[in-house]
């Protein structure tokens, strides 16, 4: 049985109060912390004379994430942020195809289609999170369509199914990205099974690895089918050979990293997944929706309204109507969440506990 009061422990962050806020930014440990630190001495003393064993580390991460993922080594990749992962899969894919998109997604996984000119069809948010799967058949129906969307949706935590929605997309041959930052880390994901042709998710909040890294896997399909537009020197399999010879061109994931390694975030990463595997990504996924559950049931008792959907489609994100008096508690009691507009955000995952849920629900007594 899990020490979950030990594992607390060494996240520092979250002794300050009750932290909700990993929706935001999800707590680093001591052990990433110091490995991290250990990461700058060798650069300090042998500056990149130990670019072999990082390297390494740099492939056998890929090979840690595909198991994960449920894909194969070469078609995982890494992107800084989201964004440029959004505006390369752009790149790639014809303007001729519209792109199915949800208001009040993430900008980051909408605006880039706008900005490039793709054909847009919007489903507004409020319909979606209802009927989303009936919706989504009616417009991939006439097929050869691009949807993108998020796993779970930053606002009030609406969550999809990615493995239906997936079917949908193989059977009206579209194409499914998904942005899968707010779910990848607190739930684990199956690309094969969702049939995903391009899935980004950023690091700094469930995988605890802080800004810079961002995981990207993408589909056979897509990689036999489009070279990237996007050219660098990291793309080359000999960087001695031919630059005129497309044979000496990478053919797998890695080709959408175009530039050097950032080793740095590389090893921020790879630590914080080997901690979250040792810990158990099962047990982490469990323990976070009994949290989540708590939290919900409390929060229904109290007779507090709850803005995120169904619990059938909930993740670890739960967000309430707001006002400022609710704000100032929360302010007071050194309780970190993310308020927005009218509503404020609560982010649950393992290293929170029954008293974190207990000190919240206290606070938000009227």
């Amino acid at each position: 049985m899990k020490d979950w009061e030990q594992i607390r422990k060494n996240y520092p962050l979250i002794q300050k109060g009750g932290y909700f806020n990993t929706a935001s930014f999800g707590a680093l440990s001591l052990n990433t912390i110091e490995a991290q630190k250990r990461h700058l001495d060798d650069i300090l003393v042998y500056g990149n004379g130990k670019y072999d064993e990082w390297m390494a580390l740099y492939y056998g991460l890929k090979v840690e994430l595909a198991d994960y993922l449920k894909t194969k080594a070469p078609n995982v990749t890494f992107f800084p942020n989201v964004s440029n992962g959004i505006n390369k899969i752009c790149d790639l894919l014809s303007k001729d195809k519209e792109v199915i998109l949800i208001r009040e997604d993430f900008p980051s996984v909408t605006l880039p289609w706008i900005t490039q000119q793709f054909k847009v069809k919007w489903i507004e948010y409020e319909d979606f999170i209802n009927h989303y799967l009936g919706i989504l058949e009616k417009e991939l129906a006439d097929g050869n369509k691009i949807l993108c969307l998020s796993w779970v949706f930053y606002n009030h935590g609406f969550m999809i199914d990615p493995i239906k929605v997936g079917e949908l997309c193989k059977k009206y041959n579209s194409y499914f990205i998904l942005d899968a930052t707010q779910g990848l880390g607190a739930f684990e994901l199956d690309m094969g099974k969702a049939h995903i042709d391009f899935m980004v998710a950023s690091c700094f909040k469930w995988f605890m690895a802080g800004y810079g890294v961002t995981i990207g896997a993408v589909s056979d399909s897509i990689l036999n089918q489009y070279r990237a537009h996007q050219s660098g020197w990291n793309m080359l399999k000999d960087t001695e050979g031919s630059m005129e010879d497309k044979s000496n061109y990478k053919s797998d994931a890695s080709r959408f990293e175009i530039g050097h390694v950032k080793f740095q975030n590389i090893k921020m990463l790879s630590d914080s997944f080997y901690e979250m595997k040792s810990i158990g990504f099962d047990s982490i996924a469990g323990r976070t929706k009994l949290l989540t559950r708590s939290l919900r049931n409390k929060l229904d008792e109290k007779g507090i309204e709850v803005l995120t959907p169904t619990r059938d489609a909930a993740s670890s994100i739960i967000s309430i109507r707001s006002n400022q008096t609710i704000l100032k508690k929360l302010k007071e009691a050194k309780i970190a969440c993310t308020p927005r507009k009218d509503y404020v955000r609560f982010a649950v995952y393992f290293y929170n506990n029954t008293e974190d849920i207990d000190e919240l629900i206290d606070c938000l007594k009227y």
